[in-house]
């Protein structure tokens, strides 16, 4: 898949609003960075790699204060749906947030 098509997928996945499939396409972005060969450059592949994974902890953490601001309780399906993180990852990865807001709007259902 060339750069071009997995920047489409994952701008087009952002716009539409497609939690699920972000995550899928920016895990998709970065393997193609990542692969041996993608670029004679490696300064390129890495500053790739490194915006991709800035990207999703911006994103994240947007999604999670937006999730915590709109809901006084969800379950916890929907916020890993949301976050692309399972349950674990949700608590222990946003420890900023998780002070603020998680015991507040999870639920176990």
């Amino acid at each position: 898949m060339p750069l071009s098509h997995a920047l489409f997928e994952l701008t087009a996945s952002v716009s539409e609003r497609r939690h699920a499939h972000i995550y899928a396409r920016a895990t998709e972005l970065r393997n193609l960075v990542t692969t041996p060969g993608f670029s004679e450059a490696e300064a390129f592949s890495l500053t790739l790699a490194s915006l991709t994974d800035a990207f999703l902890e911006a994103f994240r953490t947007r999604v999670f204060a937006l999730v915590a601001r709109a809901y006084t309780s969800i379950p916890v399906r929907l916020v890993e749906t949301y976050l692309g993180l399972p349950q674990n990852k949700v608590l222990s990865g946003m420890p900023d947030l998780r002070e603020l807001y998680v015991f507040h709007i999870l639920t176990s259902v």
